[in-house]
């Protein structure tokens, strides 16, 4: 039997890395038990601290919100507002977005139009009156949001208040993070006043902390600028350093090959990598362009050269990461050298049979073996059984499987089944 480390705590960026950390966790204990296992994303911990925290208040829904904020849109509209009627639901999610972002952030409704009038956009005081009616209902209703809760998670950490869960935790470890958000940026201050220790170590390329922000505001294409910006902030909350929150830089794991070395190392960085890149193994090709269009171009004369020499035009696909600012480029490109080009516009990855074929079998994973997913399996091509669901379904009641789950009795009773029909 292990016991995991007392007031420790460990915040791992997903789900699926808690599960692994579990399972290491597991293989290292000899008798296969891990006593109070206090491993944790940032979702399992803001819903496990929400309900302390607005114990008073019942959350809203999105599909409730979007309502609600219908509604008072209606009692606002008149001709002269953009606010009118013909307010469609994309709008009203970006609306949304915005009362979060200002709850968020602490601007009240009566702040939100102080500062609209004194900035001159009186067009504009509509969206303040919007805000502080949806509050003010919200309020009334004893209702709360997504962003209310947040918010009434920082401010509770903030004031001295300490749920059950960080009651007997002295240090936070958050492992694995190449990204913050800007809640997540603010929830780590926050706890790192409600327990001795916080640490966190952030994965990022060696030079990141050699950029000044004040020098480049002007990078959008770099990822770590928004997670640079919050390390700053979290640095300025804990100015003297090594104290109550630590941070600490880790770079990114090592790739195997020198190619792979090269062009990690050249990553997202913002000036120009320095000499040529090495020779790439088979299967890789790492090469530099001195722009968008020279890339493609360059990826042209290599499909152009593959076609040549007899590869199908089928069997090459490009993949982009934004077909909205290089698609037309890629159009241009490939209209010049007479490539074959088509374009599968507006239909998302997972709608694809391969790909709905590897997601249902990680949901049946994830989904701890429930019972109507299993059946999906056993009926399906996949294991070729030859048999329809009905005949599952009975193996599954014969078997003993009548909860929604198959839980740890399954390989059991499907033993015992077995025996008992020799």
């Amino acid at each position: 039997m292990t016991v995991f480390p007392p007031g420790l705590m460990l915040v791992l960026p997903s789900a699926l890395a808690a599960a692994q950390e579990r399972g290491r966790l597991m293989d290292r204990t000899p008798d296969g038990v891990l006593l109070d296992p206090r491993i944790y994303t940032f979702g399992r911990l803001e819903a496990e601290m929400s309900p302390w925290f607005i114990s008073d208040r019942k959350p809203i829904p999105p599909l409730g919100r979007e309502m609600l904020l219908g509604r008072i849109i209606d009692e606002e509209a008149d001709d002269s507002s953009p606010s009118g009627r013909t307010m469609g639901p994309g709008l009203r999610r970006r609306l949304l977005d915005l009362l979060d972002q200002l709850k968020l952030g602490g601007v009240s409704p009566e702040t939100f139009d102080r500062l609209l009038l004194e900035s001159g956009r009186d067009a504009a005081r509509h969206l303040a009156r919007i805000h502080a009616r949806y509050e003010a209902r919200l309020l009334d209703q004893g209702l709360i949001d997504h962003s209310g809760i947040r918010r009434a998670i920082l401010e509770g950490l903030r004031s001295g208040r300490v749920p059950p869960c960080l009651e007997r935790i002295r240090e936070v470890n958050l492992v694995g993070f190449s990204r913050l958000t800007p809640f997540q940026t603010e929830l780590i201050g926050a706890v790192s006043q409600a327990v001795d220790r916080v640490r966190l170590e952030f994965s990022g390329p060696e030079w990141l902390f050699e950029l000044n922000l004040e020098q480049h505001p002007d990078w959008p294409d770099n990822p770590f600028q928004e997670s640079l910006a919050a390390l700053r902030h979290l640095e300025g909350l804990n100015p003297a350093g090594g104290g109550a929150l630590e941070i600490v830089l880790r770079p990114p794991r090592d790739p195997s090959s020198p190619a792979g070395r090269w062009m990690a190392a050249g990553l997202f960085r913002p000036w120009p990598p320095e000499g040529r890149a090495p020779q790439a193994e088979p299967g890789l090709a790492v090469f530099a362009a001195p722009g968008r269009y020279a890339e493609i171009e360059t990826i042209g004369r290599r499909i152009w050269d593959l076609l040549d020499r007899g590869v199908r035009p089928e069997s090459v696909a490009l993949a982009l990461p934004d077909l909205g600012r290089t698609g037309p480029m890629v159009e241009d490109v490939f209209r010049r050298f007479r490539l074959p080009l088509f374009f599968r516009r507006g239909e998302p990855l997972a709608v694809q049979a391969p790909v709905r074929t590897l997601l249902a079998l990680v949901r049946l994973a994830r989904s701890d073996w429930e019972r109507e997913r299993v059946l999906d399996l056993l009926a399906s091509p996949f294991l070729n059984l030859n048999f329809d669901w009905t005949r599952a379904a009975g193996l599954c009641a014969r078997a003993g499987v009548t909860d929604e789950r198959a839980g740890g009795g399954w390989e059991f009773n499907l033993r015992r089944l077995a025996g008992n029909s020799r």
